[in-house]
């Protein structure tokens, strides 16, 4: 969570002076530095759904087992 912050911080930083050096507005500027977060952001969170999909369907599915029977 410290590292968004400090992601978020920095970009919002690099916003404000890149608009004032370039004379863009905040709005161009701010989607062309906050763009590849966002996109590097949801990759990372849609591996994360992707792995835990993947390992759910990899555990067995053993409605019928029950520890009762082998262990009393």
């Amino acid at each position: 969570m410290a590292l968004l912050s400090t992601l978020i911080g920095t970009s919002a930083t690099v916003t404000a002076v890149a608009s004032g050096y370039i004379g863009l507005s905040t709005t161009v500027v701010a989607l062309l530095v906050l763009y590849p977060l966002t996109a590097e952001l949801a990759t990372r969170l849609l591996q994360a759904i992707i792995d835990r999909r993947d390992a759910a369907e990899a555990s067995p599915d053993l409605p019928y087992y029950d520890a009762r029977t082998y262990f009393g």
